[in-house]
């Protein structure tokens, strides 16, 4: 009577058959350490920047040189400067409060559900995608007057 090799593989284990009739165990998993604690809910994602020109509240910002400018999608040397969008408005030479992940409401807006966020002329945001110079997706709207901030790399338009 011939002997049927039977293959046993426990959960966290990891195996490598070496022939019909025996196994080799070649790791055997740990848990790792817990990594670091995250923002606490509901937090958002902030930083000052000073701006190098007068900026409004709600436009999308560019990191440069000194500083931060206005993003402009048609302005192709911005493509992958986008650092967020300015939360207030900010004379030139003061620090700008600038949102770069998480949720950002704003009344003046009237997002369409489904459709991404993009940087568009002179640092607006729109939801028509630029002809020229670079698309870059900023976020998604969460409702009409909402939209979360998802930063996404800035893509050149030939």
């Amino acid at each position: 009577m011939g002997l049927t090799p039977t293959l046993l593989i426990q959960p966290q284990t990891t195996v490598v058959q070496t022939s019909a009739t025996s196994v080799t165990v070649v790791t055997v998993a740990e848990q790792g350490p817990a990594g670091p604690a995250g923002p606490a809910g509901g937090s958002v994602a902030v930083q000052g920047y000073v701006a190098t020109v007068t900026v409004s509240a709600y436009l999308a910002v560019a990191a440069i040189a000194g500083g931060i400018a206005l993003g402009d999608s048609a302005q192709a040397a911005l493509a992958g400067a986008i650092v967020g969008i300015a939360t207030a408005g900010t004379a030139a030479g003061s620090s700008c409060p600038v949102q770069y992940a998480g949720e950002l409401t704003y009344n003046g807006w009237t997002w369409v559900m489904g459709k991404p966020i993009f940087v568009g002329a002179g640092g607006v945001l729109t939801q028509t995608p630029p002809a020229t110079g670079f698309l870059q997706s900023v976020g998604t709207p969460t409702s009409a007057t909402s939209l979360f901030i998802n930063l996404q790399p800035a893509i050149l338009i030939a």
